[in-house]
């Protein structure tokens, strides 16, 4: 357990998360947050670039760090975080809010910032791409462009951003020729098919439990390789992820590992913790085990 009267806690806000919710979720928490925490460290942000820089400054005044909206926030401060002695907790006010999910945070916002403390500390994975660090899910192929249309607000109805995302990519993506390497396994791929997940975390896009085996800190990566199926069962099975039920066993491969290689990375949609990225040639995924120190309720 922790003492909060000797620990020091800097709230940073992202007021872009939830659609520019945020912001007026956390100015109802504020009042028990300044009672609870009179001495931490409130600070809102205005972009990215914003956060990185609040959180590069507050590590030298703070020991946690708490990230407050969703995952996008969460991979900014966790990226800055990683391999620190800071600790991130998360008051998760975003739209997924998966990696929260995976810590096994409370939904109720109240008993998140109750347990944020009096808290079991721990570490959980970090999964390294090409030196860049993710935390919860990596999806390249269908999966990548998914996430590429509901940041693009592809809708406005904001509950049904991923649902709508998900049905246009569906019906217009088309299947891709792969190619990678499981290393230690030494399973060589070369195959079609709709999508690779690498997975930290069980859930991603606030419903879809794309790999519910996973375990963030037992040093090893998900691989989840959805096969080359027709388009109408490729339908079903997404209808499916959006009821809470996971993927048939018979149209996936699933690989438990610490390294694997992507060749001609840059003809995939490729999305670390549901934020795009671009990448050419080879794509090295890694597992660096208890490399994040975090809250855990």
């Amino acid at each position: 357990m922790t003492d909060e009267i000797s620990s020091k806690y800097a709230f940073i806000v992202n007021p872009a998360a939830k659609s520019n919710r945020a912001v007026r979720q956390f100015e109802k928490l504020k009042p028990f947050i300044l009672s609870e925490f009179p001495n931490a460290g409130i600070f809102l942000a205005n972009n990215e670039l914003t956060i990185e820089a609040l959180c590069k400054e507050a590590i030298n005044k703070y020991d946690h760090i708490i990230a407050c909206g969703g995952d996008g926030t969460v991979h900014i401060i966790g990226g800055i975080l990683y391999n620190t002695d800071t600790t991130l907790g998360i008051l998760p006010i975003g739209s997924g809010n998966d990696i929260a999910f995976s810590l096994e945070y409370p939904k109720d916002p109240i008993q998140v910032l109750r347990s944020l403390k009096n808290y079991k500390s721990g570490n959980i994975d970090v999964m390294n791409v090409n030196g860049i660090p993710g935390f919860n899910t990596i999806g390249i192929g269908l999966d990548g462009y998914i996430n590429l249309l509901a940041n693009n607000k592809l809708t406005l109805f904001k509950k049904a951003r991923y649902l709508v995302s998900g049905a246009v990519a569906l019906t217009f993506y088309r299947k891709r020729n792969f190619s990678f390497f499981i290393n230690e396994d030494r399973l060589n791929y070369r195959i079609k098919g709709w999508m690779l997940c690498a997975a930290n975390g069980k859930r991603e896009g606030g419903r879809y439990l794309i790999s519910p085996l996973s375990v963030n800190d037992d040093g090893l990566i998900d691989f989840i390789f959805l096969k080359d199926i027709n388009r109408l069962k490729l339908f079903k099975e997404f209808i499916k992820l959006s009821l809470g039920y996971t993927f048939d066993k018979n149209i996936i491969d699933h690989h438990t590992a610490r390294t694997m290689t992507l060749e001609n990375a840059q003809d995939y949609h490729i999305h670390i913790d549901g934020e795009q990225y671009v990448f050419n040639d080879e794509l090295n995924i890694s597992v660096d085990a208890g490399g994040l120190r975090v809250i855990r309720p």
